[in-house]
């Protein structure tokens, strides 16, 4: 079964450890971080200390600092940045907390160890996540943040003891878990996205008769199609694909900038028939509906499916 919950433990001495970071109040900055290592590393044991003299021993073990020392050199394991001199910045000037130095570094490897992806598909996966997540964790941490919107970041925060609950560990790892999770649905989405961009790329290559195939539903299929540099998709008409209940649906493509309209809509005579009424208009026996817009039809077989898209590119 596969792994829904972070390997973490919290220890206390540098020997124990595999990762230093800071003691309490936690952030969404550093419990990002941690949840990136433990993706990639396999676990994570953290010490929780500013203790000058960990940091030192810290080189003598190979455990790595996240969100404290007072540097950044990825080389060396070091990922701070609350230093005087930090300089590393995004292309747009935007400034990196210790989730972004850890993403910047680690991201693609998340990817593949959390997915199999290939190379140049974590590599794009990387850059989506990102832009959906780790950017604005990076943001939260230096006080740019939506103030009436509940971020990750926030609900990280949240997760501290309050001043009447006594401090622990416990709400820390909790944090921790809340990170991983999120992070680990954001790779797995970003991840989806590129390989369903891919077998769109595959599928219209494949294409005959302005009609494309794709082995099941595919998010994004549609505007994969009006957005590819592939020639062959401005002469598609319809797409076919197995739906999510196992049956198979035929869905007329819009034009480029037109998202409402279709390029071919289903014939008229097809719309708003079901079941036997459209397999007898159509000959086409276990053809199941056509949506009175005219846009999408289905039968239980993918050769029924196929058959009712060359139906309608025939059609006058």
């Amino acid at each position: 079964m596969e792994r829904t919950t972070m390997n973490m433990t919290v220890v206390k001495d540098v020997e124990q450890a595999t990762v230093i970071t800071h003691p309490a109040p936690h952030h969404g900055d550093e419990c990002t971080a941690l949840a990136i290592l433990e993706i990639v590393e396999g676990r994570v044991d953290v010490l929780r200390t500013r203790n000058p003299r960990a940091f030192e021993e810290a080189w003598i073990h190979g455990v790595k600092l996240v969100d404290v020392g007072g540097r950044y050199s990825p080389e060396q394991g070091m990922f701070d940045h609350h230093q005087a001199d930090f300089e590393e910045l995004r292309a747009n000037g935007a400034q990196y907390s210790s989730a972004g130095l850890l993403w910047k570094e680690f991201g693609a490897d998340a990817c593949i160890a959390l997915t199999g992806c290939t190379q140049a598909q974590a590599e794009a996966a990387a850059k989506s996540v990102d832009e959906m997540l780790i950017k604005g964790i990076d943001a939260a941490d230096y006080g740019n943040r939506t103030m009436d919107q509940m971020s990750i970041s926030t609900a990280i925060s949240v997760l501290n003891p309050n001043w009447d609950e006594p401090a622990d560990d416990e709400s820390f790892i909790e944090a921790c878990q809340l990170a991983h999770l999120v992070l680990t649905r954001t790779i797995k989405s970003c991840v989806a996205q590129v390989r369903g961009r891919d077998t769109v790329e595959e599928a219209i290559s494949a294409s005959e008769d302005s009609v494309m195939v794709l082995p099941q539903f595919i998010g994004g299929w549609i505007q994969n199609v009006l957005t590819t540099t592939n020639p062959k998709s401005g002469n598609l008409l319809y797409g076919v694909f197995r739906n999510l209940q196992g049956q198979w649906n035929c869905q007329a493509i819009p034009p480029v900038g037109a998202p409402q309209e279709q390029r071919k809509p289903l014939p008229k005579a097809w719309r708003g028939l079901n079941g036997a009424a459209l397999a007898e208009i159509t000959g086409v026996q276990d053809a199941v509906f056509c949506h009175a817009g005219g846009f999408i039809c289905g039968a239980r077989s993918q050769e029924g499916a196929m058959k009712l898209a060359q139906l309608a590119v025939a059609a006058e």
